[in-house]
């Protein structure tokens, strides 16, 4: 997300976990949002580059916790631009680098949308879910994401895993061979002594 409004880049801390980024202790500094919540930030990611179209961005990113996206670019990336041209019409940001012109657009979801169950099954419903090889695995992938942004639906990436054998979903394994209770959650149970007198039963 492109902010003028912030001071700094930040990156969210779950991405960074997620990605394995270095980062490496600051002075800190505490950091208001939108609806007057304060965040702490006390480490980043150096010289971070972040590939936007065909521009890439090389900068320091302050990790806190972001709500809602990954990254947030402020008026500490834009200080090495001469000029700037902002449209909040066309959603476009532009200026030019080593000559050379570049456009960053947004994308507008158009306001809310409201999707019926029905209607989400009409969407996913392309060809069998059950994918019986990677590659087919990976077709269905590019499926969903495209139909997902041509309806401006997001997700958010360090909320996603992609290329899992196995998921975790509420205390539960799911995997090919079916759906298991998580062993961590019935580890009680499965150490617990058997009975070994009618007093113990």
């Amino acid at each position: 997300m492109l902010d003028s409004g912030s001071t700094h880049n930040f990156i969210d801390a779950m991405l960074v976990e997620k990605r394995g980024l270095q980062t490496e202790k600051h002075e800190g500094f505490d950091v208001r949002v939108s609806g007057g919540t304060n965040l702490s930030s006390t480490h980043k990611v150096p010289k971070l580059s972040i590939i936007l179209g065909n521009y890439t961005v090389t900068d320091d990113f302050y990790v806190i916790d972001l709500a809602d996206t990954n990254v947030v670019l402020g008026i500490q990336c834009m200080e090495i631009l001469d000029e700037y041209t902002q449209s909040f019409k066309r959603l476009e940001f532009s200026f030019k680098i080593d000559d050379k012109k570049v456009v960053l657009r947004g994308m507008s979801n158009g306001g809310s949308k409201i999707i019926s169950a029905k209607r989400m099954e009409a969407i996913f419903r392309h060809g069998d879910v059950a994918c019986k090889t990677w590659e087919d695995n990976l077709k269905h992938i590019d499926i969903v994401l495209a139909i997902m942004e041509s309806q401006s639906l997001y997700a958010k990436d360090s909320k996603c895993e992609f290329g899992m054998t196995k998921i975790m979903y509420l205390g539960h394994m799911i995997s090919a061979i079916g759906v298991h209770a998580h062993q961590e959650n019935i580890r009680v149970i499965l150490d617990w002594p058997p009975p070994r007198n009618l007093t113990d039963l």
